[in-house]
């Protein structure tokens, strides 16, 4: 009992000294979530359940092709082709509706033109009392595994290919070898 008083005052100092930090980070003009949501290269994105923007981070930024102030506030027909953008809402929308995780492997394109493979992962945000008030997204890049991984088939095959005919070369080599040392034998033991 002692001990589990003990543990609950020492986890409450370290809160303490996490809020601590954060506070003063916020002193600073520092924004954690900003900071967090901006350490990664994959895409990361909220939206409220009307589909507008809340929060982005600068690779979702250089996805679109707009900098923060063009994405926020905004809805997906606003900033996206008109395939993409419903493709988007109604995954969205399943999303929400169905308060379940969805992933999907989508093509996306930058403005500059480069194409990429995205594993795209869609959760539902609840608030406190447990409503779905919005939709988080996560895309991660994987056009080089994907890539690696179809040349590692296509290796397989060929590998495959080369053993299947090579075992065809022999058997057509040695049939006939083999015939003969089968008629030996029988003449042998006749």
């Amino acid at each position: 009992m002692a001990q589990d008083w003990s543990q609950r005052n020492q986890d409450r100092a370290y809160r303490d000294a996490q809020q601590t930090w954060l506070d003063s980070l916020s002193e600073n003009g520092l924004d954690l979530l900003q900071i967090l949501i901006n350490s990664t290269v994959d895409l990361l994105f909220v939206k409220d359940r009307e589909g507008v923007y809340r929060i982005c981070n600068d690779a979702f930024c250089g996805y679109v092709g707009h900098n923060l102030s063009g994405i926020i506030g905004k809805r997906d027909d606003e900033l996206f082709p008109d395939a993409a953008s419903t493709a988007y809402q109604t995954l969205d929308r399943a999303v929400m509706d169905s308060d379940q995780t969805f992933s999907v492997e989508e093509w996306i394109q930058y403005p500059s033109g480069r194409r990429s493979l995205v594993h795209t992962t869609k959760s539902p945000v609840h608030d406190k009392t447990g409503q779905v008030v919005g939709v988080i997204g996560m895309s991660r890049d994987v056009t080089d595994r994907k890539r690696q991984e179809e040349e590692a088939t296509k290796r397989k095959l060929a590998g495959d290919v080369k053993a299947s005919w090579g075992e065809q070369m022999r058997s057509y080599v040695l049939a006939p070898y083999q015939m003969v040392k089968d008629l030996r034998t029988d003449y042998e033991v006749n």
